[in-house]
């Protein structure tokens, strides 16, 4: 239990706000620790030109990329892909000038999840965000912008982001909510090392996400598509190959005509063949510490696509079959319940982290191999063939097995697809270890005051 005796001025500081989520936040450490600071302390609001959100908009979308502008949601926008295939009519978007998105901007989440916060690159240039996003502008009047988000990303910027959060069910945080909040200057050397390891990493980011679109653009374009369609035939022999599935949404037809194109042209090795073992841990009872010193960091699937992963839930270093849900650097994960089609490769930064047994893991026999599948399995082709797999009514899966078996062409490109994703995951890795430790800069410094 907390227990603390406020103060009239606290009231007072905190909107006459009464409830005690608020005033007995570990924000309200935080400001008495800056009050050690051995620096100026500035606020948001004097080292930005606005901070702000946007109006609520119904949206109107198009399915056309070419009729409109790319649309980003709150949990788009952590992801290490930020393209959510929705867009927004070119029309309803010249009303919303507003929430289009440059370059250089610090983006909160302030509606349900609170606090994400992102620094963006090229990647967001021109796209439109939800208005559910707190919008930063430095002004790098006395800190700079890369400094200023890696602030607010550590713990302490954290949790001064969340203490006003307000709400029953959904919380949420208003642009006034932040815009006090105490931003210690740090010397300037300090600064633009912080600053400097923030931007490359973003560029690293831009690298990354163009040596993928690359590699698979060579097969998605090599490759013919997989259409739809409303009817399909089936044979007796095909139907026992098939597992018995006689649902019509698996149009086994059109995946068979798909590989008949193939298998004359190409070599067709199954992941099976490709892999040292694709398998799905059991289910297991999570044991979780507090003390990260004693666990194991622990992600969920969806945790996987983020583009800077954060270690909040470890599970203990003595529980039973703990290496079974490890992942190791350059191995596959797919998500194997929910949302299909979500695909991890594993990098370096993630190397040695738990995760959940939702997840199909492909363990390759050569590490290029996983290379190759990803970015396969990432093509539209690729993803058709496993939402193709998906079994069940109110959530859908697929398993290991069915995994194991899709067909993989092995195209005359493949040295040139293997070697931009070997690029992909260098850059991806280096960008999460060069963001880490720019806010491991900012939150040493900090620690340092209360010695």
């Amino acid at each position: 239990m907390k227990v603390a005796i406020t103060k009239n001025s606290w009231l007072k500081d905190s909107d006459l706000r009464l409830d005690a989520s608020f005033h007995l936040s570990q924000s309200i450490q935080i400001k008495h620790l800056f009050q050690k600071s051995p620096y100026i302390l500035s606020t948001i609001r004097d080292q930005s030109d606005k901070i702000f959100s946007g109006n609520i908009f119904k949206r109107v979308y198009v399915k056309n990329p070419h009729n409109g502008i790319p649309y980003i949601t709150g949990s788009d926008m952590i992801k290490q892909d930020i393209e959510s295939g929705k867009y927004i009519s070119k029309k309803q978007a010249n009303a919303l000038q507003n929430l289009i998105l440059k370059k250089d901007w610090i983006l909160v989440s302030c509606s349900g999840t609170l606090g994400n916060t992102v620094f963006t690159n090229e990647l967001f240039q021109n796209k439109i965000a939800t208005h559910d996003l707190i919008r930063i502008l430095p002004n790098s009047k006395d800190v700079l912008n890369g400094f200023l988000y890696a602030y607010l990303s550590s713990k302490y910027g954290y949790s001064l982001l969340t203490q006003s959060s307000y709400g029953g069910v959904v919380k949420h945080i208003e642009p006034e909510h932040i815009e006090n909040i105490p931003v210690p200057i740090f010397p300037e050397d300090k600064q633009l090392e912080i600053h400097n390891l923030i931007v490359e990493s973003a560029e690293l980011r831009v690298e990354a996400n163009k040596l993928q679109r690359e590699a698979i653009d060579l097969i998605e374009n090599t490759l013919p598509i997989i259409g739809q369609t409303k009817q399909y035939v089936c044979s007796i022999s095909n139907f026992s190959k098939n597992n018995l599935r006689f649902d019509a949404s698996t149009n086994f037809t059109n995946i068979e005509l798909f590989y008949n194109k193939l298998t004359a042209k190409y070599n067709m090795p199954t992941i099976e063949e490709l892999s040292e073992k694709v398998f799905t841990p059991n289910i297991f009872k999570r044991l979780r510490v507090d003390n990260p010193v004693f666990g194991i960091p622990f992600l969920s699937g969806s945790d996987l696509l983020d583009a800077m992963p954060t270690f909040n839930s470890f599970l203990s270093k003595r529980m039973k079959n703990i290496d079974d849900y490890i992942l190791r650097n350059g191995w596959i994960a797919i998500q194997d319940a929910g949302t299909i089609g979500y695909i991890t490769l594993v990098n370096g930064y993630l190397d040695g982290v738990a995760a959940t047994n939702n997840l199909v893991r492909i363990v390759p026999k050569k590490t290029s191999a996983n290379y190759y599948i990803y970015a396969f399995l990432k093509t539209q082709q690729g993803q058709a063939i496993l939402k193709s797999y998906e079994y069940g009514s109110v959530q859908k899966h697929i398993d290991n097995n069915q995994v194991s078996q899709i067909k993989i062409p092995i195209l005359p490109e493949y040295e040139v697809i293997t070697n931009k994703m070997y690029e992909y995951l260098r850059k991806t890795t280096e960008a999460c270890n060069k963001e880490n430790q720019a806010i491991q800069l900012v939150e040493n410094e900090i620690e340092q005051w209360q010695h």
